[in-house]
């Protein structure tokens, strides 16, 4: 029946349209949501690891920040790009800060005390830096992400250890140490 079609225009929001593809995309199954990343990973240019498992937490890492499969591209950045400029003359300022050094050589100190490195090594690391410098919050964290990644932001910086591993983290934590 045509006199209960409405005459004003459908309204079409790009906005609620992004955000609920979003939706589903943090509801999908990982192994599923790993399977569709992959193409656009590839077609970034990306280095592909082999090792599935390594994918998936990856992934994992960045699923709750993707509103299209395409994000991916950018906030996976981080794990397949070697090397990086920093966004802004205030990054560089962070990092050569006086807190900022004492939290990089504490860190490197306490890296050397552990074989290997993952998220939860990784967390306590932290713990102990902050202790050692009397520097919390995100004048701890962000110091060292800046370092790791060139961001300011990220994916969290246990992952972002744990994938690097100790020796990447350790080189470029001591790139930015000013003697």
């Amino acid at each position: 029946d045509f006199r209960r079609v409405s005459r004003s225009p459908a309204v079409f929001d790009p906005v609620k349209l992004k955000w609920m593809n979003g939706v589903y995309i943090r509801k999908t199954d990982l192994s599923e949501l790993v399977d569709l990343c992959v193409p656009y990973l590839q077609a970034a240019g990306y280095a592909v690891p082999e090792d599935r498992h390594l994918l998936e937490k990856i992934i994992a890492g960045v699923q709750e920040k993707l509103e299209v499969l395409q994000d991916v591209v950018e906030t996976t950045k981080v794990f397949f790009t070697d090397s990086f400029e920093l966004e802004n003359d205030e990054l560089t300022a962070l990092l050569t800060r006086e807190a900022t050094q004492k939290v990089f050589w504490s860190f490197v100190r306490q890296m050397r005390l552990y074989e290997n490195l993952d998220g939860g090594t990784f967390r306590k690391m932290i713990k102990v830096v902050g202790k050692e410098t009397g520097v919390i919050g995100k004048d701890l964290w962000m110091p060292i992400l800046v370092a790791l990644t060139g961001q300011p932001h990220g994916p969290d910086l246990p992952l972002i250890a744990e994938i690097y591993g100790k020796e990447k983290c350790l080189a470029r934590i001591k790139k930015w140490i000013v003697e």
